[in-house]
């Protein structure tokens, strides 16, 4: 018998309501809504947009996805931006790249290390 599904805390669900609601809003009137709002009070539009810059500016990096990779190259450009490298030039991926080999290497020993046998190691 699986146990019951914890239930969301009402503050959550509010909260996720407000979202739905609010996503739902902008998606019809939200063009409209930045055009009314530039036009009357350009102040505010503009106090608006650098608040939203710098929220963005702090907000945390969006998650890297390692599985979205489909080569090589992706993967070291992933590597790059995991770490805060936005636009990398080729040499900077191919230099990742070869990083990587080497941090694989190191791990492979240290595994092989491990995993030998104990007269091996002696």
């Amino acid at each position: 018998m699986k146990p019951p599904k914890p239930k969301a805390a009402v503050p959550q669900k509010l909260t996720t309501g407000f979202v739905a609601d609010l996503q739902a809003a902008w998606g019809e009137h939200g063009k409209e809504i930045l055009d009314k709002l530039r036009t009357e009070a350009p102040t505010k539009f503009a106090e608006i947009l650098g608040r939203l810059a710098v929220a963005e500016r702090l907000s945390p990096e969006k998650t890297i996805d390692f599985n979205e990779a489909k080569s090589m190259r992706d993967i070291g450009l992933k590597l790059l931006q995991s770490v805060g490298f936005r636009d990398p030039d080729e040499d900077s991926i191919q230099a990742a790249l070869q990083a990587n080999d080497i941090f694989i290497a190191k791990l492979e020993a240290i595994r092989d290390c491990a995993q030998a046998p104990e007269e091996e190691i002696h």
